[in-house]
């Protein structure tokens, strides 16, 4: 909906504009030629007229015809209509055809061989213009898709070889029946501004859009924003000037100034910040919304096979004949663990972000409690080096587990030697992860055999969600051995 309230704009503007100078123009005529006793309406009247049907015609076909053209179910419709538009415009070309060749009468043997020339013009006339009216609604459609997908990735490069490709098209698009219809006297008015001004406007655009803004808003430095927009600006405009100027070298250097360097850069910049604002603010909203999403789906699995029966009877089990073995020595310790994770599970999990301390801790109780099942043995070995952090630093909740979880639940076997490498450090605002563990086969019959937490397609989601550009996760498998290796900035 939007193009096309954009292309009724810019068509509105544009017939606007060669109503005034035909106006213009026909007032010229007439003040030359009022001494042969001709009234004002055979100078102005052919050319309002051809303006008038080419702008009715481009309404028409865009937006009524085209609707149907692009339905098979009403394409014979479309065609009836194309084939009425085209009689009409041909009529009113015929007549405006005898106005402005009213000549040819006195060159022709009689009316009816004028007339018929009039008719051919006419009808060539038309169907050119129904011809650059189709091609228009096709090429538009084509850009619009491209447009589309491109915007729609997320990439600075993709949108940028969007805008590449739109823009000039536009620009050509607009200059290419302009130039076939032979409209000479567009060119002697707005020619150099069309040709070399808009060029100028569409770069400005470019380097503001996907250069000067984002640096912008990455490095907050508003001075050194205005400073490389005067500069690149004032390069391009100059640029620019030296083909303005060829052939005419009447603009002043308060022209330059104003009306081809300060003017085009504080509108275009206005209007490309406005819409890099409106942009960012949009990817902000569906990036919300996903993270929302992502997080609620991730609790969600989490509560239901995070912590699931058989790992909850396993730790009770565990602590009770930890309790008859050692006298009750490490059972409190061991309750107070399960209880902490717990209430972390019931308030804290539930947080956008929380303190990294308390995600650690969590981290110390899963190990220490998974640790609690196994048994002292020389076949199995882990380790874990777990740095203590500020408590300033804040992460996104259950991020950190499920590499842990996966290490246990594929590493650890009671019958073939295994091993579990833990390492977490934190280094300038910079959390470093590294988890190692062996591969053991499961029997069909293990009750943690299919268990995988909220698995880690579900953590490089949200991490990409939470911590675009800020994340870097490997994970490398072998036939003995899994490794992940996790870097997540912080700041």
């Amino acid at each position: 909906m939007k193009y096309n309230k954009i292309e009724f704009i810019i068509a509105t503007c544009l017939f606007a504009l060669f109503l005034v100078a035909d106006i213009n123009r026909g007032m010229i005529l007439y003040g030359n030629r009022a001494d042969i006793g001709e009234g004002p309406f055979g100078f102005f009247f052919p050319w309002l007229l051809i303006d008038g049907i080419t702008y009715t015609t481009f309404l028409f076909i865009n937006y009524l015809v085209a609707p149907l053209l692009f339905d098979k179910k009403k394409i014979n419709t479309s065609i009836v209509f194309l084939l009425v538009n085209w009689v009409i415009a041909s009529l009113i070309l015929m007549v405006c055809q005898s106005y402005l060749r009213s000549w040819i009468y006195n060159t022709s043997p009689n009316a009816y061989s004028a007339n018929v020339k009039f008719m051919s013009r006419g009808l060539t006339h038309a169907t050119f213009l129904i011809g650059v009216c189709i091609t228009y609604v096709l090429a538009s459609r084509v850009l619009r898709q491209v447009y589309k997908t491109q915007s729609a990735a997320q990439t600075p490069a993709a949108k940028l070889k969007g805008d590449l490709v739109v823009l000039p098209a536009v620009w050509l698009i607009i200059l290419v029946p302009i130039y076939l219809l032979k409209l000479d006297w567009f060119f002697l008015n707005f020619g150099t501004l069309y040709l070399f001004g808009l060029p100028l406007c569409l770069l400005i655009y470019i380097v503001n859009m996907h250069l000067l803004v984002p640096q912008y808003y990455r490095d907050k430095q508003m001075s050194a924003y205005i400073l490389k927009l005067l500069a690149s600006s004032a390069l391009l405009s100059f640029i620019a000037t030296m083909f303005m100027m060829q052939g005419r070298n009447n603009l002043s250097f308060a022209g330059f100034i104003v009306f081809v360097w300060l003017l085009p850069t504080l509108i275009v910049s206005s209007a490309s910040w406005w819409i890099y604002s409106s942009r960012l603010k949009g990817y902000r909203e569906v990036a919300s919304l996903q993270t929302a999403l992502g997080t609620s789906d991730a609790n969600l699995q989490f509560l239901r096979s995070q912590i699931n029966p058989h790992f909850l009877f396993n730790v009770l089990n565990t602590l009770y004949g930890t309790a008859l073995m050692e006298q009750a020595e490490k059972t409190g310790e061991g309750i107070q663990k399960l209880g902490d994770m717990m209430r972390f599970m019931l308030h804290e999990n539930n947080q956008d972000k929380i303190s990294l301390a308390r995600d650690i801790e969590y981290l110390r109780n899963y190990v220490a409690l998974q640790n609690l099942r196994i048994a002292p043995s020389a076949d199995i070995k882990i380790t874990a080096d777990i740095a203590d952090v500020d408590d300033g630093l804040q992460i996104a909740p259950m991020l950190l587990i499920p590499f842990v979880e996966n290490s246990y639940k594929h590493g650890i076997s009671f019958k073939n030697p295994s091993h579990i490498n833990i390492s977490l450090q934190v280094e300038n605002e910079v959390l470093l992860l590294d988890v190692t563990n062996s591969l053991q086969t499961r029997n069909d019959n293990d009750p943690e055999s299919g268990k995988s937490g909220i698995g880690l397609e579900n953590v490089k989601q949200r991490l990409q969600l939470l911590y675009p550009q800020k994340h870097e996760l490997t994970i490398r498998q072998t036939t003995r051995e899994f490794f992940v290796h996790l870097t997540l900035q912080l700041s």
